[in-house]
Formats: C-alpha cells, structure tokens, sequence
C-alpha cells in the first residue's frame, strides 16, 4: 500500500543517516578501515620524541652521518634540506630519528623542535596542526589550512629549525608540496628528517642525502 510504500522509505532515510552519523564520528575519532572490515585507531603506531636508555643499542655508524647531516653549516640555496632513513618495519628507523633529535649538541643547535608521526593517514591539515602543537606545546584550535600554515609559517620565521616526520607512507607530490610551504620562512641550516618504509616517499619528497638501514 501508499502508506506501507512511505513507512519503507522513511525507514531507509533513517539507516542512511544513522550510517552517515556513524561515519561522521569514525572520522573525527581517527578510525580507519580494516580489509577485513571494523575499525582500528590510527595512532596505535603513534610514536614520540622521548627515547629510553633501553632503546639505543648499534647505529652507531648511522647516528654518526646522520649527526653530521644535521649540523652541517654549508651555504644553502634552500632555507631548509630533507634527509630520509629508509628501512623495513622493525629496523630501528625510528629509534635512530629518536637518538639524533635527542642528542645534546643537535638540541643545542635548533631553535624549534618538533616531532610528529604522520602514518598511512596523510592530511595536510591534520599533519601541519601536529607540527604547531609540537612548537608551541599546546593544542591549536584553528581548523582552517590557511590559518594553520600561516601560524607555523610565523613560528618559523627566521628561526633555524628541526622536524622530524615519522612513518611516512604517502606518495602524494602535490601534498607535499602544499605541506612544505610554511617551511621555506625558516633559516639556513634548518633540517628536516623523515623516516618511511618506503624509498618513493623519500625521493618525492626530494630527500639527500638518504640512509638506507639494513638488517
């Protein structure tokens, strides 16, 4: 019947909207997708800055290029270079971004630190705000990209600075791009340090030198 026809459409409307609401929410918590189907939270690989005595075993051979990397005093034509570590899971690239960043003489020579993890979840905006948090300490509330970048481009005016992005999967040049745009109001000397498991990810994002871990 008419009424029966509406009560089936009304019904619908309600799932569709229900499923909507449910998809709104698994965004703004930072949910992904699994192949299998459900969800898993995005920062279960999150990692931070802080290193444990317990952590730091070998590399020392690494730790020591990559030393010399960051407090390379060249002239550059750019205000700020890439370098990458490069390895399978597990290898260690993180533990030895840890290390350096950690390392006395390095936070001795930056002016502004910051450390974030990007994993498989690549936004722009989400990923500029980790970066402004980790300067100022604080959470922003700016949501806008424009707004983001313009409040990391003026903490970044001429100061010399060190970011390390960790676990970077993304192949997107043209986000990166856009992501590196406040970086260039830093000054001479400023690095950048990005750990992947993948050897694309460093050569989009134009990285040199890159140290490649083996097991």
């Amino acid at each position: 019947s008419f009424s029966f026809n509406r009560r089936i459409a009304r019904d619908v409307r309600e799932i569709v909207s229900a499923l909507e609401r449910m998809l709104a929410r698994k965004d703004a918590l930072g949910l992904k997708e699994l192949s299998g189907g459900g969800a898993a939270l995005r920062d279960s690989r999150e990692t931070t800055s802080l290193l444990e005595d317990s952590q730091v075993y070998g590399r020392n051979q690494e730790k020591e290029k990559l030393l010399k990397f960051l407090l390379s005093k060249e002239a550059e034509e750019s205000s700020f270079r890439i370098g990458a570590i490069v390895g399978m899971g597990g290898i260690g690239k993180t533990t030895l971004a840890k290390t350096v960043f950690n390392d006395e003489t390095v936070q001795e020579a930056f002016d502004v630190k910051a450390w974030v993890c990007v994993s498989d979840q690549f936004d722009i905006g989400r990923v500029t705000k980790s970066i402004l948090d980790s300067i100022t300490g604080h959470g922003s509330e700016a949501a806008d990209l424009n707004v983001l970048q313009n409040k990391l481009r003026s903490k970044l005016m001429n100061e010399k600075f060190l970011l390390v992005l960790d676990d970077v999967w993304s192949e997107d040049y043209d986000g990166w791009q856009k992501l590196q745009a406040p970086f260039s109001a830093g000054t001479s000397g400023s690095k950048i340090i990005v750990t992947t498991r993948k050897k694309n990810v460093a050569d989009i994002m134009r990285a040199n030198p890159i140290y490649s871990l083996q097991p």
